[in-house]
């Protein structure tokens, strides 16, 4: 009876494992999609340099495997979806008034930053060109809208849900500066420098996501709005 019961939950606990296999080989094939793509559109854009379509679709692509890696790489250490979504500070807890409002209160800070930068350059006479309107002109609304939308989510949980545990606030932050080097824009980058610190410091003390992404969706917001009208 005794090897009936031990065989019996050996059984139970290999059934209960074969969901999150599952999950594990669905999240794994999703991230090799998306760097699939990635590589594709880039190959596009390369043969055809006048495609910025191409260009576009490949950020988006990019942006979609971003969240991918980290919770592979979280699902390969035994996490739990639910362990995985309270890892990155998404867990429905986080989700407070007080966390929301401290995202409306970065996109204060962020601004004000922003304008000092602006101040700065004009004052000294250094530019800080920027060639972000040129990005997305003439871009269709299906990339307009997963800029706003998606992408913001998408950085946050890589970005700041991720890699601040693991390397920091300013590596983190640098890291987030180098992928927005691909604008070839001076500002852009400094900008992405400045969100990825203040954001980096704001997740380290809420340990949530919340208030870097509602501040990045409205950041990305403001800008396309600016760039469309």
């Amino acid at each position: 009876m005794a090897s009936k019961g031990r065989r019996g939950r050996k059984a139970a606990i290999k059934n209960a494992s074969r969901p999150n296999d599952a999950l594990k080989g669905a999240f794994f094939l999703a991230l090799i999609a998306a760097l699939a793509l990635t590589v594709w559109f880039n190959y596009v854009s390369a043969v055809q340099p006048q495609n910025k379509l191409a260009v576009q679709d490949s950020s988006i692509a990019l942006s979609l495997a971003f969240p991918l890696i980290a919770i592979n790489i979280l699902l390969s250490k035994g996490m739990d979806p639910i362990r995985v979504i309270s890892e990155l500070g998404l867990s429905r807890a986080k989700l407070t008034y007080r966390n929301i409002g401290i995202g409306l209160l970065m996109l204060v800070v962020i601004l004000f930053l922003e304008v000092a930068i602006s101040g700065f350059s004009s004052y000294t006479g250094i530019p800080l060109p920027t060639n972000t309107s040129s990005a997305f002109q003439g871009a269709p609304l299906y990339v307009l809208a997963f800029t706003v939308l998606a992408a913001p989510l998408d950085e946050e949980i890589l970005f700041r849900g991720f890699l601040v545990k693991r390397f920091g606030v300013i590596l983190s932050a640098i890291l987030f500066m180098v992928l927005h080097s691909g604008y070839a824009s001076i500002s852009e980058a400094l900008g992405a420098l400045v969100f990825g610190l203040v954001a980096g410091y704001v997740f380290r003390k809420t340990e949530s996501l919340y208030p870097s992404v509602i501040c990045h969706v409205l950041v990305n917001l403001i800008g396309i709005l600016a760039l469309v009208q």
